[in-house]
């Protein structure tokens, strides 16, 4: 399992965990939640949403 800490238009953070083999789509990830978009936060942003 990975976690990956991606991010919405409005910079609210979402934490997505999911099989290690597997990819995110990011425009179906952000159609499911009602965003208009959803990309992978910075390293240092990611940091400190996760720990």
């Amino acid at each position: 399992v990975k976690t990956l800490i991606m991010q919405d238009q409005d910079a609210k953070p979402l934490v997505v965990l999911m099989h290690g083999n597997r990819k995110v789509s990011t425009k179906n990830l952000a159609r499911q939640i009602g965003a208009k978009s959803v990309a992978p936060c910075q390293p240092e942003v990611a940091n400190r949403h996760s720990g």
